[in-house]
């Protein structure tokens, strides 16, 4: 299994994604398709490699985080 990278759309109006990562192996990396939001306040991609992971995020303003 290879890394993947997830793009997320323009953060606005509380919209709501969920990621899940079902196998140990590989990096699942965060980013956004927009120069002006963040994920959990960073601006840089985010990542992360634990198994069987379910992470839901919503938009807040021009940040995603974790809900």
């Amino acid at each position: 299994t290879s890394n993947v990278t997830i793009t997320f759309p323009k953060a606005r109006n509380g919209i709501e994604v969920e990621i899940n990562k079902l196998h140990a192996s590989g990096t699942v990396f965060l980013q956004t398709a927009s120069t002006n939001d963040t994920i959990l306040g960073q601006s840089l991609p985010v990542s992360f490699t634990l198994a069987n992971a379910s992470l839901r995020f919503k938009a807040f303003g021009v940040d995603w985080r974790i809900i």
